[in-house]
């Protein structure tokens, strides 16, 4: 069985790719998210409903915080981890002078930063 961490899978995307795992035979889903304002588990709820004892135990949702609780997603998965998490109170205040600075920035020499 292939083990997959998705975190932030009870957002939109997230929510849909963890229900296309589940959709696949042989795979179990850890479903690793903060549960905040934006999360909705209905449609992989449905899911697991429709599909009954086929995923039993090929599920796991894990309500934890990815920023302050990071170490404890670590190890739940040695065959592919697909991260959603997405900090959306910064997207609307990001503008194009902003997206302008970054591309300077990132395209200068800094002997500092690691390559």
């Amino acid at each position: 069985m292939m083990r997959v961490l998705v975190t932030g899978g009870a957002g939109f995307i997230g929510g849909a790719v963890v229900r296309r795992l589940l959709a696949e035979r042989g795979t179990i889903v850890f479903n690793l998210d903060k549960l905040g304002y934006a999360s909705d588990c209905s449609g992989i709820e449905t899911m697991l409903a429709g599909l009954g004892v086929a995923v039993e135990g090929r599920y796991f949702l894990l309500p934890v915080d990815l920023i302050p609780d990071f170490l404890l997603g670590l190890g739940f998965t040695d065959d592919a981890t697909v991260l959603f998490a997405a900090v959306q109170v910064l997207s609307p205040h990001i503008n194009e002078q902003h997206r302008s600075q970054a591309r300077v920035f990132l395209s200068q020499p800094h002997a500092d930063l690691p390559r």
